[in-house]
């Protein structure tokens, strides 16, 4: 049965569900006008976040036409939590990412699930973890299992200049991510795709939010695995980088029943 409820839409988009075998291709031209140094730079300053370890913000989702708020919540290397109103009014979704585990929590039927970086669909195919994932929300360069500086620079190189909007194109070699940054030295786009299929992320409407981080207001995301196609809009508002007293992990309340993510899913109406 095909699945288009908007929790099913918003949390599948979340945790990024879909099909193996998803391999980027494509051309760009090259580009010999900008030095090794400059590269690096830029490398460097787009896979880091200065002097801001958390940002709050209130989201509005526009999933394929339906509509939704709610919240985002992230802190550095530690929890990134995304909740879904409707209406505005009462939550009806939640899901926490925390760097061993994934909560993901039903509220409108008191159930939950529970997994691992290690059971998701496309683990293998694009790396997925804590690190991943919080990597594409906070618009960041990334390289899938590096484990220093050095193993990022290595893996992540410049390959050409979209002559379209003379953003420069990086390629992460392990996993065959393909990065856009733009003249301004904005990340405008992270994706891994192959004949329409996979996921991209577009970033845009870049302000400055706090001491020099400049940080998108709007991320569209399309994920597309041959049966399925999910196109989502977060616009975000209320941006804040002030350290805030909320835990890492809300924690389920005792009248949640824990069920399988399949079980879980499958069970989305709303």
């Amino acid at each position: 049965m095909k699945r288009t409820g908007l929790l099913y839409l918003v949390l599948s988009a979340a945790i990024v569900l879909l099909p193996a075998g998803c391999r980027t291709s494509g051309t760009a031209r090259k580009s010999a006008s900008v030095s090794t140094d400059t590269h690096l730079e830029t490398l460097r300053g787009l896979s880091e976040v200065v002097n801001t370890s958390e940002l709050t913000a209130k989201v509005s989702f526009n999933l394929s036409g339906q509509k939704a708020s709610g919240q985002l919540r992230m802190r550095r290397d530690r929890s990134v939590q995304i909740g879904i109103s409707l209406l505005g009014l009462v939550e009806v979704a939640r899901i926490e990412f925390m760097p061993d585990k994934i909560v993901i929590m039903d509220r409108t039927s008191n159930r939950y699930a529970l997994c691992h970086y290690a059971d998701l669909p496309l683990r293998n195919d694009l790396g997925l973890d804590f690190n991943v994932v919080q990597a594409l929300l906070w618009n960041r360069l990334f390289s899938p299992g590096a484990a220093n500086e050095t193993e990022f620079l290595r893996n992540v190189v410049f390959s050409g200049t979209d002559g379209a909007d003379g953003s420069y194109v990086y390629r992460e070699r392990g996993y065959d991510y393909v990065f856009k940054v733009n003249p301004d030295r904005n990340l405008i786009q992270t994706s891994r795709t192959d004949s329409g299929r996979g996921v991209s992320i577009g970033y845009s409407d870049f302000r400055t939010v706090s001491d020099g981080f400049v940080f998108p207001m709007t991320m569209n995301l399309a994920l597309d695995d041959g049966t399925i196609s999910v196109s989502a809009s977060f616009t975000l508002s209320s941006v804040s980088t002030a350290k805030g007293s909320w835990p890492d992990e809300t924690g389920v309340g005792r009248r949640m029943t824990k069920v399988s993510l399949d079980e879980l899913l499958q069970g989305l109406s709303l």
